[in-house]
């Protein structure tokens, strides 16, 4: 089979266009009609599941279903699952009995402040006035919305029965995902190109492609999905999801995405390193996973590590990663920055053809010194984490490591690309977190 580059994406922009223009009858949408059959499934069997009450139910499938953000799951430019998002935020906001914590204070900070921020530097600047429309606000209202779904599954996770059913069903649908992607696999090896197949680092010549599976691209799958490796191992350790967690290791090795792949292998260095001796058999089956990907694709690997080099640490120019870039982009805005946008706005910096891919530089070229206390009450709330699963016995050292491991690797993803919101990098330590207060109380209880 010879080997080509690929870059196949889609002939439709949203849900309507994939039925109107009969896309989803193709052979090359296979992937995405089965991940929506599923994803439907999955919907109303959330919605009737007596077990969870109302908000709990529409916030599950908007944390299950944010890698469904292939534009097949979008329609008025949101995705089904922010949709769920948005209805359980509006459902739970007559709660007017909150139970903080430190995740969605720290988010509800930031919001807050990236808020007032951008509102102010829009009076005095006409430019970034002119970018202050619907879309802007959107994305800065994303924050709200996740954090108050982290303050719903927080408000009703109170006890183990309950958090295990949530992460059960959450992976059901994490796997269908994984599924998608084997699919994509299968029609290409049948001679069909399926709808996102990419070439591994976007120019290295393959054999096979990489897939975007129910996402847009494969930096995109990467990107949401190997973020929840200590979900998966959490699982795993507690729930003998045997059979998830290797289905979650070979997609995570199998998408070819520079970024995910520092994830990943971050995740298995720090599990090799703390967990060497409880889990041997998982390192032990990475290992084999790793081997076989160096031996049969040992060129797109090659590639992969080059493009990190190149754009990472030699700071190549063309890529948009250099720290070099921050003064003048601070230079453009009188160094008050160009207000909050993610990753969508990230580009709104004021030079010519530059595509602005460092995250630290995004950050604080759009925050400016609004930037320094953001972070510092990002540190603070790891400290308030720290200081409220303290005192947890011995026995649950295991589950207090795992928590190390999400925010250890939470730093590097953050510092890498500009992922700071998106709800599967986060949901895997609200998780964690929520067990260890579980374990907590529930010894305090017994004390008594």
């Amino acid at each position: 089979m010879s080997q080509l580059i690929y870059n196949f994406r889609y002939p439709f922009n949203s849900l309507g266009d994939f039925f109107s223009g009969l896309y989803f009858l193709n052979m090359e949408a296979l992937h995405l009609t089965v991940g929506l059959v599923f994803y439907l499934f999955f919907i109303i069997k959330i919605s009737i599941n007596k077990h969870f009450p109302i908000a709990l139910r529409l916030t599950t499938i908007y944390f299950a279903g944010t890698i469904f953000n292939n534009y097949a799951y979008t329609f008025f430019r949101i995705t089904i699952a922010e949709f769920f998002g948005i209805l359980s935020v509006i459902y739970f906001i007559k709660n007017r009995k909150f139970h903080s914590n430190p995740i969605s204070n720290y988010m509800f900070f930031f919001f807050f402040v990236a808020l007032v921020h951008l509102l102010i530097l829009s009076i005095f600047n006409e430019a970034i006035m002119e970018t202050l429309g619907l879309m802007r606000l959107a994305v800065i209202l994303k924050i709200f919305v996740l954090s108050m779904n982290i303050l719903i599954l927080f408000q009703y996770l109170k006890d183990e029965d309950l958090l295990k059913k949530f992460v059960l069903e959450s992976i059901f649908l994490f796997n269908i995902v994984a599924i998608c992607y084997i699919i994509q696999i299968l029609v290409f090896i049948s001679g069909t190109l399926p709808y996102g197949s990419f070439s591994p680092a976007g120019w290295s010549e393959s054999i096979i492609p990489s897939f975007g599976s129910t996402s847009i691209e494969r930096g995109h799958l990467g990107k949401f999905f190997v973020p929840l490796y200590p979900l998966y191992l959490f699982a795993y350790m507690k729930y003998s999801t045997k059979k998830s967690l290797i289905l979650f290791l070979l997609i995570a090795f199998l998408n070819f995405s520079a970024s995910s792949y520092m994830f990943l292998l971050m995740y298995l260095f720090l599990t090799f390193l703390l967990f060497r001796k409880e889990l041997k058999k998982i390192i032990f089956l990475a290992i084999l996973f790793i081997s076989f990907i160096l031996f049969y694709f040992h060129e797109q690997i090659f590639t992969l590590f080059l493009k990190v080099y190149k754009l990472a640490i030699l700071q190549d120019s063309e890529g948009g990663r250099s720290f070099s870039l921050l003064l003048p982009i601070l230079e453009n805005y009188n160094f008050l920055g160009y207000g909050y946008g993610g990753s969508t706005f990230r580009n709104l910096h004021g030079i010519a053809g530059l595509d602005l891919n460092n995250s630290i530089v995004a950050f604080f070229g759009q925050l400016s010194f609004i930037g320094i206390i953001l972070l510092q009450s990002f540190m603070y709330m790891i400290l308030k984490i720290k200081l409220n699963i303290s005192g947890i016995s011995n026995k649950f050292k295991s589950e207090k490591k795992l928590l190390f491991i999400s925010l250890f690797t939470l730093l590097l993803i953050f510092s890498a690309d500009i992922l700071y919101f998106v709800p599967t990098v986060w949901l895997p330590i609200v998780i964690i977190y929520i067990y260890l207060l579980i374990k907590k109380r529930s010894i305090l209880a017994n004390n008594l």
